[in-house]
């Protein structure tokens, strides 16, 4: 029976973001694998923009600020408390004393927190940065490139990977045939190529109902 040996998958690569393409890092025929960078849009914004969160993460010179002035305020209340005892120092001083200990305790709260949030600032622009970087999803070979480096990408694709291992061998069979071909079966495919010999292949599936017009139904190998 005469079949067709296509990819087991075709990927029209695209761009999760329009940008200028700053570079491609693969070319037709080249081999790449799941996750690997092929190419990348102009990202000098978020480069920037990552290395001030990275700053900011980094500097906690705020919430030193912050526990220094409160372990002050905190000794003021204490010897105010005491003065009071011995009536040197009024009632309204010792409050003052400590509501301004109070205050300075959520102010090292608040730089602890701000400190959290320049962390997350940070995993945001890390984020934002990796997503200028465009990563093949399959292992696959590239078949065509279709932008240069300078050309603005928006929803066109950018390139088109194929994965050939395993490959899908279509078959149209006589309706004969059906119910007697099942998944896991094994059949024998002879490429059109010189010297090819025969390949033994596994059938995947099986349309679940023929075509009536035709007299046959469609069955899926997949061939190593």
């Amino acid at each position: 029976f005469h079949c067709v040996v296509t990819p087991s998958q075709t990927v029209e690569l695209g761009t999760p973001i329009p940008g200028q393409l700053y570079e491609v890092l693969v070319d037709r025929a080249d081999e790449v694998t799941a996750g690997q960078i092929v190419a990348s849009l102009d990202s000098r914004l978020e480069v920037a923009n990552l290395e001030i969160a990275r700053f900011r993460a980094a500097t906690d010179t705020r919430v030193h600020l912050r526990q220094a002035a409160f372990a002050i305020d905190r000794r003021t209340e204490k010897r105010l408390s005491s003065l009071v005892a011995s009536k040197v120092a009024s009632a309204q001083e010792k409050d003052r004393a400590a509501r301004q200990s109070r205050l300075s305790a959520w102010e090292v709260r608040q730089a602890k927190d701000d400190l959290e949030l320049y962390a997350l600032e940070m995993a945001r622009a890390e984020a934002a940065l990796d997503r200028r970087q465009i990563r093949s999803p399959i292992d696959g070979v590239v078949l065509a490139r279709l932008h240069n480096p300078g050309e603005y990408i928006e929803d066109d694709p950018l390139m088109r990977i194929v994965k050939l291992d395993p490959l899908h061998v279509e078959a149209i069979l006589p309706m004969r045939l059906f119910g007697r071909v099942e998944p896991g079966m094994r059949a024998d495919v002879m490429p059109e190529l010189e010297n090819a010999g025969a390949h033994e292949a596994t059938v995947e599936l099986v349309d679940p109902m023929g075509d009536a017009a035709s007299g046959t139904f469609g069955v899926r190998l997949s061939l190593p």
